[in-house]
């Protein structure tokens, strides 16, 4: 459904240059938001509304283009961002950059009757809307940390699971797609819960007692890793296999923290080595979006010397790294 929006060249163009045509003249002191009358996706509103909230707080908050994401969802949730609400002019879309179609669909849907929509559009924006809010934005959101990676992906194929019941064409489309991205759910990666901060003590406890009592191969197989099937009762524990002994194995860790209390872990030398180690692995294409992003903003101005282009994008992203915003402020540090 999210793709019947956007689909053709000749739709998805007349609705972008709509809405930068007329963003000036637009009144947005009373945007429309969702409204959600089913009982769970309620619960659903209300933690997302608190995810977000806390990772716009946080002392690190996202960057410009994430943090409009996060932004809007709250608004189109119907809640204030820390910051208020601050209003940006819609940029050019990307094929590169997947986050530009939901700030567009978000802001579609929040002034479609000013834009004077046609009532199949506005009822494909509200359900498309209802996916990004409760769902995909907080889900992404909170995607970066690898130990958080099993439980994000996991809750989200159960959400879609019991989504069917509100929306079955795009909950369905939904796990078809993540039919294709179980990686974090495979017996090599799972073990990665261990050092989440998505589930519970018991969880954690479950994993390590199945991985402890699993016999560790002779030796471990090679090549795409198997992606487990999931039902609605599926839990992370349940993932857990011969191939899961490939983490601590790889690293050289011992066993016997994985017997003892939760809460005791952290004491643990072997448990201290494996959390930097999946602290460190990155889970999402974000690098690689940006380096697209900036070759085609790059590619064709000012040289178009091969080698002369080379140091124009290290001098590009040196200074992106150096100065997050171009205000007065920023450039005086």
């Amino acid at each position: 459904m999210g793709e019947s929006v956007w689909q053709g060249q000749e739709p998805r163009e007349s609705l972008v240059q709509a809405l930068q045509g007329r963003w000036t003249d637009l009144t947005t002191d009373n945007p429309t938001t969702l409204s959600i009358r089913q009982k769970w996706l309620n619960k659903k509103k209300k933690r997302c509304k608190e995810i977000l909230q806390e990772i716009l707080r946080s002392e690190k908050p996202p960057r410009a283009d994430y943090r409009e994401m996060a932004e809007l969802t709250l608004i189109v949730l119907g809640d204030t961002p820390p910051r208020g609400i601050h209003w940006s002019r819609p940029g050019a879309i990307h094929q590169a950059r997947w986050m530009a179609r939901n700030l567009y669909s978000m802001k579609m849907f929040m002034f479609a009757e000013q834009l004077e929509y046609d009532e199949e559009t506005v009822v494909k924006l509200e359900r498309l809307n209802l996916l990004l809010g409760l769902f995909y934005t907080p889900m992404w959101m909170s995607s970066t940390f690898a130990a958080d990676a099993p439980a994000n992906d996991l809750q989200f194929m159960k959400d879609m699971m019991k989504f069917k019941r509100t929306d079955p064409e795009i909950a369905q489309a939904v796990l078809q797609k993540l039919e294709n991205h179980k990686w974090y759910l495979t017996q090599e990666v799972v073990p990665f819960a261990l050092f989440g901060s998505r589930i519970s003590d018991k969880e954690k406890q479950d994993i390590a007692a199945k991985l402890h009592a699993t016999e560790k191969p002779d030796s471990f197989r090679r090549g795409k890793p198997m992606f487990p099937q999931v039902t609605a009762k599926t839990t992370l524990a349940d993932l857990v296999g011969p191939e899961s002994h490939l983490l601590l194995d790889t690293l050289g860790i011992e066993y016997d923290w994985l017997l003892q209390p939760v809460a005791t872990w952290p004491r643990s030398d072997d448990y201290s080595k494996a959390l930097e180690y999946v602290s460190n692995v990155k889970v999402v294409n974000d690098i690689a979006e940006r380096g697209v992003k900036m070759m085609t903003d790059f590619a064709n101005i000012i040289t178009t010397d091969s080698q002369q282009k080379q140091y124009l994008l290290q001098t590009v992203e040196y200074n992106r790294e150096r100065f997050d915003s171009f205000k007065k402020q920023t450039l005086k540090k």
